[in-house]
């Protein structure tokens, strides 16, 4: 994980349209993202790597969705990632899906968090250029 900078945290079920957005990341910025795309075998092998990895980012990536209305906030493991991400002190990114609202829970513990809305070129592109000043990425588009 020596390249990859960037921690991307989703729902399965999103899995097209953030592919999508991590190839655009990549080849926009020219950094590698962290995605678990074919799955870890053990729960114990799952959070190590999962722990790891985020560690190592220096930016935090998380997709938000109508996926992640109606979870157990307790239970689900994106928004585990979210708070061991938060609790290490990572820059978080929130980026919107879909137009699902955010959640009492989640306002009430991330709610400070800004977000981008994936669908808007405008806040895309801004995103972009601020992730480039995080990242110490000079010059423009790859």
């Amino acid at each position: 994980m020596a390249n990859e900078r960037i921690f991307i945290s989703y729902k399965r079920k999103n899995d097209k349209q953030v592919y999508s957005l991590v190839e655009k990341i990549e080849n926009e910025l020219g950094v590698k993202c962290w995605v678990d795309i074919d799955g870890i075998e053990s729960m114990a092998q799952f959070a190590s790597k999962i722990c790891r990895a985020i560690d190592q980012c220096d930016v935090f990536m998380f997709m938000h969705s109508s996926e992640h209305l109606g979870i157990n906030y307790g239970r689900d493991w994106t928004i585990r990632e979210l708070s061991y991400a938060d609790n290490k002190q990572k820059h978080i990114v929130l980026v919107k899906l879909d137009d699902a609202p955010l959640e009492d829970y989640f306002l009430l513990m991330f709610g400070a968090l800004n977000y981008t809305d994936s669908r808007n070129a405008g806040q895309w592109s801004r995103l972009m250029d601020n992730l480039r000043g995080r990242l110490g990425i000079t010059g423009g588009t790859r």
